[in-house]
């Protein structure tokens, strides 16, 4: 229990820093966003958790196809130690064929559990990248939409972008990037409270111990 749960704390802390990191980029993103342009910071932020959910949907498939590969091989390993340790017992009934099928078919779940983590994470990739080029295009006709109307209602804006009420291009940009950067980190940061969480119950027990 000692060897296990220090893995699991040394896992954990390397992951405080992570925590932090991400819950600081999630901060200051939505407080550029807002301080920037609290209408255009809300419409991107209403699209983002999309993204933030496709991104969270390729890390939990990449973690559960790791697992499932690690579990495969293990077992594959697991059944080639016990032969070779009786190979004399295996030769003398004749069950090198047998124990060679168990093998294979170890490595055979082991090679399934690769194909389907890449078939699932590119899936889960290509829907992410298309919902970031969607984000963005609702961005970025969203933002053209308020340059017009800031325009519109003070048409000094088209040659003097400093004035009071003006919407710019910049601004659009600046907008987008601090709330997009602040949707990533909303997607990151789950997997690494819940290592965070396990570290933290991991210790419990150390110190029951």
């Amino acid at each position: 229990r000692l060897a296990e749960s220090t893995i699991s704390i040394s896992s954990g802390l390397t992951k405080v820093a992570t925590v932090l990191n991400y819950t600081a980029t999630i901060i200051a993103g939505l407080a550029i966003g807002f301080r920037t342009s609290w209408k255009l910071t809300l419409v991107i932020f209403a699209c983002a958790p999309l993204f933030a959910i496709a991104l969270g949907f390729v890390i939990a498939i990449a973690i559960n196809g790791e697992k499932k590969g690690r579990v495969a091989y293990s077992r594959a390993g697991g059944a080639a130690n016990e032969v070779l340790s009786l190979i004399r017992a295996v030769g003398a009934y004749g069950g090198e064929r047998h124990e060679l099928r168990r093998y294979e078919t170890c490595l055979e779940a082991a090679r399934r559990a690769g194909v389907d983590q890449g078939r699932g994470i590119g899936l889960a990739v290509g829907v992410m990248v298309s919902t970031f080029y969607a984000i963005y295009g609702i961005a970025l006709f969203s933002g053209a939409m308020f340059v017009i109307e800031s325009r519109r209602e003070d048409p000094l804006c088209a040659y003097d972008t400093g004035r009071e009420g003006c919407f710019t291009g910049g601004q659009v940009i600046i907008t987008f990037i601090a709330v997009q950067l602040s949707a990533l980190s909303i997607g990151q940061i789950g997997p690494s409270i819940g290592i965070v969480a396990g570290a933290r119950a991991a210790a419990a027990d150390v110190f029951g111990v």
